[in-house]
Parts: C-alpha cells; structure tokens; sequence
C-alpha cells in the first residue's frame, strides 16, 4: 500500500500494470462516448417524445473516475464494460469516497496542450484542500509556505468496476473538493474563460444542427431567475446564455426526454438542468465530456416570471444569442420559400416510400418506418424596426416543424 501513484507507476515494469495498491481519493465521476456500431451511428441525438430509443446512453459511454492521491498527482481511470454495463448514475456516490486502486493499467500520460479540456476540471480542483505532500530534500513533509503549481500531466488508467476498493461507512475524504453552484449572473461576469462552472437553469430553447449524422453538435438557451430579474441583463450579462453540447458530452436518456417534452420555462413543468464541471468560454459555455448533466425537479429559486424576458435586438447584439424582435411586416420573399419533410425520429432528410405502404415513409438513415414525418418550413420576411433606425430593415429566417404531410401535400417542394 502506498499514497503516491507515481511510486506505484516505477513498480508497474513492462507490463503497464500498477505494482502496488494506491490510496487516492475520487474527485469526479463522468461518461465518456466511444463508437458505436456502423447500424447506430446515424441515430438522432433527440428523439421525438413517445418515441423508444434503440440502445441505451450506457452501452454507447464508458464511465470515467478523475482520482487524486495525497501528494496532488491526477488519475483518470477508464472502467472497461464487462457484459451489461451498470448504469453510469450509479456511480456519483463514490465521489468523495476514499479508496484503492488495484489491477490497474496505465494508457497513456496526458499533459495541458494535449488535453485541455481536462486541465481546466484540474484547475477548478486546484489547490488542494489539505496541503499536499511534497519533497523538502532527503525527506517528504506537507506543503506549507512553499506555493505547488497545478499538476502539468495526468496519467489516464483503464481498469474494471472491481479496480476501485471504496472505503465503507467514512465520511468524505477531506482532499474531496465538490462543484460549486452558481448563479448564472455570477459566471458570466467571472472575468477568467476557460474554468469550469457549475449551475442550474432552464430551458427556453433547443437549436439542432442539420446534419444526417447522429455526432452533431447542438445548443441549449438558458435562463435562472439571477438574469430574468431586475437587475438582470446588465453589463456583460444578458437575459439568456448559450450553452453548445459537443458530441464528446454523454447525455443520458431522463435529459433526453426531459429536453424533448420541455415546457415553457414560466409554467410549473418546465426543463430544469443541473450542468457540472462546465466550461466557460467566450460567447456561452461548451459541455465536454467531464461535464455531467442531470435533469432537477424545480429551479433554485422557484418558477420564472412571466412572460419570459429576452435581449431586444440591437447593433451590437452578437451572433447565436437568443432575443426578442419587433416590427412591421413588409413583404415576404416567396421564391425562397418553400418546405420538406424529414424522419420524426433523428431528423434526416433521407426519406423513401414504403414499398408495401404509399402512405408512410421508410428512413434511410435509421431505418425506421415514418407514418407522420415531421414537415420543416422555411420562410423569409422582411421587417421594419423602428429600434434599430428609422429606415431600419431586417431579413427574418422562419423556420417552423410541422406533425404530418398536410403542408407537404399542399405546397409540394415549394
């Protein structure tokens, strides 16, 4: 047994394998995507409410553990899968937990230019709670007046559920540093990107890629009752952030359907999220794969009011932000309208008739069969805006999804 997994590394030999047991402490527990199967790759990221999904988020993800041990070296130890995999939520409890790595297999040794996005949940863990063990010589002794850097490498470890022995009926280790929550307001006037962050918000609105490709990077438009209040949406602040879901980020399937059947972020049921670990860069905040999110039951500090208030559009409104236009109608641009139906179940656009049906469709993407497909418009108009100038005009793109083939059968391709 030892406290140090640089120790146990030299004793590993050739094989990769740690020679000795390490006391470490777990930091965070996340999922991390690994490919699937050429059959599941064209699935949609969403899924109409109602509708089933093929494979569950558990098969398709590998659980990660970040550890740490006294002397401030970070692990992240990869579990294998190993027949039915158990269900990767399980696994927040052993955040805090002391325990002892054992039977497991260094992968490969990760540094800050390799791996940012990793580094930057290091530094939100860093300094250490406790003072860590440093060497002051011939002898070891705890960190006190002496300043330690953040840790430059990280070794990633693979090993089994059975690799980690937690301790039992002991409260959580000291070394143990939680994600603070925040209010949104307090983030986006941190003046440092790049950090991880943390907080809880709605929903207001989900944009989706066009892609037929089941990896497709997406964004959420969220609120809290920090920017929807009186004070909100000043300064650098405004009234809705945008938070942009890479690929990387493993999301399970209660977020899923909690962001598929969202209601309006005023009324009761509205899709409220909890993001950990997060990451804070310019313009909005990226999800990766250390960051979790977890749907939550209500918002901190209750519903939001009504009617939900947004940005006006200005000037210097910047782009992909969410806000509110108005104006007067002056034409629309009818040689640029037109629509087309696409699959209700992962929104491709390759869609064939049946062959024993002249009613429904089949989806060449995910091979489902599509009785309604879901109808998307595309609209052009021109508005005048008194608020941006007094000969001021703007382009509106309206694009609107329509349930069923009524508006394709009427408009055809137009």
């Amino acid at each position: 047994m030892c406290d140090s997994l640089l120790e146990a590394l030299e004793s590993s030999g050739s094989t990769g394998t740690l020679g000795r047991l390490v006391q470490v402490v777990v930091q965070r527990v996340y999922t991390v995507p690994f490919p699937q199967s050429s059959a599941l790759k064209h699935r949609g990221l969403w899924t109409s409410p109602g509708t089933e999904v093929a494979t569950s988020q558990s098969s398709s993800s590998r659980v990660c553990v970040l550890v740490q041990d006294s002397w401030g070296v970070f692990g992240e130890v990869r579990l294998q899968q190993s027949g039915s995999e158990p269900h990767p939520q399980r696994f927040q409890a052993w955040e805090g937990r002391s325990c002892v790595l054992r039977d497991v297999t260094v992968v490969q040794r990760v540094t800050r230019d390799r791996c940012v996005h990793l580094f930057s949940l290091i530094d939100s863990l860093w300094p250490p709670a406790l003072p860590v063990t440093v060497e002051c010589g011939a002898a070891t002794c705890e960190e006190s007046q002496v300043k330690v850097q953040p840790p430059s490498f990280c070794y990633r470890l693979s090993g089994r559920e059975g690799s980690l022995l937690l301790s039992q009926g002991h409260p959580p280790s000291p070394l143990y540093q939680p994600a603070v929550l925040q209010s949104l307001a307090e983030i986006l006037q941190a003046e440092r990107r790049g950090v991880c962050c943390s907080f809880i918000a709605a929903v207001v609105f989900v944009q989706l890629q066009d892609s037929d490709a089941g990896d497709r990077e997406s964004w959420l438009f969220v609120t809290d009752a920090s920017l929807q209040g009186a004070s909100g949406g000043r300064g650098s602040c405004s009234r809705c952030v945008a938070v942009c879901l890479r690929p990387s980020c493993s999301l399970q399937d209660s977020v899923r359907q909690a962001i598929g059947s969202s209601s309006p972020p005023s009324s009761s049921s509205a899709c409220w999220l909890r993001f950990k670990d997060a990451v804070l860069q310019q313009g909005g905040v990226v999800c990766l794969e250390q960051t979790v999110v977890s749907p939550e039951p209500a918002g901190p500090s209750g519903p939001l009011p009504r009617p939900l208030v947004l940005d006006p559009l200005s000037p210097d409104t910047p782009p992909n932000t969410l806000c509110s236009l108005s104006g007067v109608v002056l034409g629309v641009e009818e040689d640029s309208a037109y629509s087309w139906p696409v699959c209700s179940v992962c929104e491709s656009e390759r869609l064939e008739i049946a062959p024993d049906k002249t009613s429904a469709f089949v989806c060449t993407a995910c091979g489902v069969v599509v009785e309604k497909p879901t109808v998307k418009l595309h609209l052009e108009v021109f508005l005048s805006c008194p608020t941006l100038g007094p000969q001021a005009t703007v382009k509106v793109k309206v694009r609107s999804h329509v349930r069923g083939r009524q508006l394709w059968k009427r408009r055809g391709h137009r």
